[in-house]
């Protein structure tokens, strides 16, 4: 056997319900904090909750 098999992670990513793109995660990340009543500051101007958005995006699409 000395044929490597030929997978497409990211099919074999979004088979299994992870999001794969930036925005997917966002969306998925808010809904999560929506779920659980978080109290969160959207606004474009809070660094606080830019910074936790990045901290959760960034491994993910990593």
């Amino acid at each position: 056997m000395t044929e490597k098999p030929q997978v497409d992670f990211e099919e074999v990513v979004k088979a299994s319900g992870m999001p794969v793109t930036e925005s997917e995660v966002h969306d998925r990340f808010n809904a999560i904090a929506d779920e659980e009543g978080i109290i969160t500051n959207t606004s474009r101007m809070s660094p606080f909750w830019r910074l936790i958005t990045a901290i959760v995006t960034a491994p993910v699409m990593w």
